[in-house]
């Protein structure tokens, strides 16, 4: 599939986790524009700690997750799952909203500098708050998505 190079694209991405937490889904962002991609997703740590837990591009588009918790001293590569979710080609220019909320998360998301694997703030707690910040969105993580339901506020 040929996608303009004018026409906004979000994509959602999963992975397993690696052991012993497989049976988690890791989630991040897949944003196309004007010939370029972004991934956004929360790490547990970042290259240094003033950046908080929000990243973008800290790895290439597609890999799978790396273990942050001192179990598995090596980045990992899993199987992972795609779905192209929203186009500008929605009436309601959810694609566009998506991005504009994942390119200022680092300065509105309330858990930029909180991580914990359990009960969150995590990756998919940033993932759902991204989703709850377009009302036409709708969309809920599945119920492997760890962290999803964290109270944001």
């Amino acid at each position: 599939m040929s996608i303009p190079k004018d026409v906004y694209t979000v994509s959602l991405y999963s992975t397993p986790m690696p052991f012993p937490l497989m049976l988690a889904r890791h989630y991040w962002f897949v944003v196309t524009y004007q010939g370029s991609q972004d991934r956004y997703e929360v790490w547990a740590q970042t290259s240094t700690a003033a950046d908080g837990t929000v990243c973008k591009n800290v790895t290439d588009m597609y890999s799978g997750c790396r273990m942050m918790y001192g179990l598995h001293p090596l980045e990992t590569r899993f199987m992972h799952r795609g779905t192209l979710l929203w186009t500008e080609d929605d009436a309601e220019g959810i694609a566009s909203s998506l991005h504009a909320i994942l390119e200022n998360s680092t300065k509105l998301y309330p858990y930029q500098h909180e991580y914990r694997l359990w009960p969150g703030p995590n990756s998919n707690t940033y993932i759902q708050w991204v989703l709850d910040q377009v009302p036409a969105v709708q969309w809920k993580l599945p119920w492997r998505a760890f962290g999803k339901s964290y109270a944001v506020g």
